[in-house]
């Protein structure tokens, strides 16, 4: 067990920053929920930390115990910060530090303090959640049909809906965006939308931010293939789990995580919403990260690419589309035919548009493979990409390995009870952590974090559903 002196000397040293995210105001005038983002290095021999609040001239409160956060990508440690205070004005500044403690419970001495003033509090009172308007919309390209139509709603959505119609979906591009002119100005760091999607559809939706420094940015979250795009080389992600076609679904985005994922800077603003394609969208709500409560952050939802989102080889067997009923969802196939090239697939479709998933693990559903491999192009935090390669075999037959940069052996794939299909799950973030740890089995291995994922590309003969993208980088 470490030493108090020891535990101490950590913490000290160890504390970072504390970062106002927004003061809300409550349904009470009197009170005001306050949320800051805290965060901290991990301090040797802590099996736990304790944040401490100091409101204005107040004493310090009594501590929270948040147990281990989990480490985010650059080794640190954060919570969100959530209280009510008594009344406004607050009568000066507010603090936070940090402690850890052991498997005996001793607590080390506190961090060093950080403080956010008062001005800045005051001046953030906003509301917690805020839905956009379904008339307050403009078109930004293409031709086609948009109005604000009454529907039936559905649970708690409200019975107005912003209607896009085209008749080439998604073959001519059209899209409308919100609000008309001035910018939202809103720094809420997730985006939820709820929609009902047309059968067969294909849509986007983009969202214009602002950075930290003041640019103007574009990311993009798409259903499927095919949507043309207004301009190129913008960060796309997979819309995600949920997706329903001819009724309502849902998708929730981090914002903040995918503009520095994608677009490698810091999330101020976020100036307009944009969607393109054929669609009923219900909804459009922008939250606060962590806006649960003095909780630890929610977990990352899943995301997808859909069997409809490949590009494939057009000189070898591959079959898209096929319609399986134990898996309940359309398949690939590929066989591999002596004498031919072995098939090949890769997502996204567009190779001028990459993907980026900001997910650390793959998981394929599969019928079984004969000779296969999948690479994947990992997009790392410096803005570099890698490329890691699992293989079932590694010979000329399926060519996967020529260019990867690691060559790992795909892993046995795990039974799923009561179904001919079985899950492939690819931990690629734990086996790139595992490169960086022991760079000498596969030459030189970047330094820069793990961010997400770029491009998947299949070779070989196989038989698989819609791939799943799985726990998200923090």
């Amino acid at each position: 067990m470490a030493s108090r002196s020891i535990l101490a000397q950590a913490a000290r040293a160890a504390f970072l920053a504390a970062a106002l995210v927004v003061a809300a105001a409550t349904a009470s005038s009197a009170a005001t929920d306050f949320r800051a983002r805290v965060t901290w290095e991990p301090s040797w021999g802590s099996i736990g930390y304790r944040i401490y609040v100091k409101p204005g001239a107040a004493d310090w409160d009594a501590g929270t115990d948040v147990g281990m956060p989990p480490l985010q990508g650059d080794g640190t440690m954060a919570w969100t910060v959530v209280w009510t205070l008594a009344g406004v004005p607050i009568g000066g500044d507010v603090a936070f530090r940090v402690t850890g403690y052991d498997a005996a419970g001793v607590e080390s001495n506190p961090s060093n303090v950080i403080t956010v003033d008062e001005a800045s509090i005051l001046a953030a009172v906003t509301p917690v959640d805020l839905s956009l308007d379904a008339t307050r919309w403009v078109r930004v390209a293409g031709t086609g049909t948009f109005a604000t139509e009454s529907v039936a709603p559905v649970d708690d959505l409200p019975a107005e809906a912003l209607r896009l119609a085209t008749d080439r979906v998604p073959s001519t591009l059209f899209g409308v965006g919100t609000p008309t002119t001035a910018s939202l100005g809103s720094d809420r760091s997730q985006v939820s939308f709820s929609f009902a999607a047309p059968t067969g559809g294909s849509f986007m939706m983009r969202a214009v931010v602002q950075d930290t420094r003041g640019r103007h940015r574009k990311v993009a979250w798409v259903s499927g293939a095919g949507i043309a795009y207004v301009e190129r080389n913008v960060p796309t992600f997979p819309v995600g789990d949920g997706l329903a076609t001819g009724a309502v679904a849902s998708f929730t985005r981090d914002l903040s995580a995918d503009v520095r994922i994608g677009l490698g800077s810091d999330f101020e603003l976020l100036d307009q919403v944009q969607v393109f394609g054929a669609l009923d969208l219900r909804r459009v709500r922008l939250q606060l990260d962590g806006a649960g409560g003095f909780t630890s952050d929610p977990p990352g939802t899943s995301a997808e690419a859909p069997t409809t989102g490949w590009r494939s080889n057009t000189k070898t067997n591959v079959v898209q589309g096929l319609d399986d009923p134990d898996l309940g969802r359309e398949t690939i196939e590929a066989t591999l035919v002596a004498g031919q090239a072995a098939p090949r697939i890769q997502y996204p479709a567009k190779g001028s548009v990459k993907m980026i998933a900001p997910f650390k693990q793959l998981k394929i559903p599969t019928r079984g493979f004969e000779e296969f491999s999948v690479e994947v192009q990992l997009l790392l935090e410096d803005g570099t990409r890698y490329r890691m390669t699992f293989a079932t075999a590694i010979d000329d037959a399926t060519r996967t390995v020529t260019r990867s940069q690691a060559k790992l052996p795909m892993p046995t794939p795990v039974d799923v009870p009561g179904s001919p299909w079985d899950a492939l799950v690819l931990r690629c973030a734990t086996e790139f952590a595992a490169l960086q740890q022991n760079p000498a089995t596969q030459g030189i291995v970047p330094t820069s974090a793990y961010a997400g994922m770029q491009r998947l590309t299949l070779r070989g003969g196989f038989w698989i559903g819609p791939v799943a993208f799985e726990e998200r980088v923090r």
